[in-house]
């Protein structure tokens, strides 16, 4: 409860920041879209272990009109943007440690390589974003630098993305030096 009622207060404050058209997210949403980690932990864990709201409801909500997940959302309001001038990736860490933790516990299909309604994964959202942290962050996690799109048969993978985006060569170099692709990934 205390954690809805702080995010009421900022409510009128992120409008002003962001726009009316975000009134129709859930709670969870916008404490993903103010960077509160630790509010969207409480919310997240009250909202499936207390409430018992169905794990795929949580993670694509059907009661907003972003339309999306929220770990592509984490990335969008993780990233440098006009609101932001710094990368926070807390909010992602947190949805996939509860993600992981519901998969662990419950039996839950958390897949990290959800796709919005276009196709895209959130690793193809974070090369959009040109979010590196998210990049590493998505592919420790297991996030298919291969992946196909079963949505949008025209999608290319994000490796092919990843190449193809001339303005993202950094991210490139940065998880190759990281060796976040291993051997068995070319493999496949």
């Amino acid at each position: 409860k205390d954690y809805e009622i702080r995010l009421k207060e900022g409510i009128t404050e992120f409008v002003d920041q962001f726009g009316k058209n975000f009134r129709d997210m859930t709670y969870v949403q916008l404490a993903i879209a103010l960077r509160k980690p630790n509010c969207l932990k409480g919310m997240l864990e009250t909202s499936y272990f207390k409430c018992q709201i169905p794990f795929q409801d949580i993670i694509t909500p059907k009661t907003s009109n972003t339309k999306g997940n929220i770990i592509s959302l984490s990335i969008e309001f993780g990233s440098e943007n006009s609101q932001y001038d710094f990368v926070d990736t807390n909010c992602l860490k947190v949805i996939i440690d509860f993600g992981n933790n519901a998969k662990e516990k419950n039996n839950e299909n958390f897949n990290i390589d959800i796709e919005n309604i276009n196709g895209e994964t959130p690793l193809i959202r974070a090369i959009n974003y040109q979010n590196t942290k998210a990049c590493e962050i998505l592919i420790q996690n297991g996030a298919n630098i291969l992946h196909k799109s079963e949505n949008n048969q025209f999608l290319m993978s994000p490796l092919r993305y990843l190449f193809l985006k001339a303005a993202n060569i950094s991210i490139l170099q940065k998880i190759i030096s990281r060796d976040l692709l291993t051997k068995d990934t070319y493999d496949k």
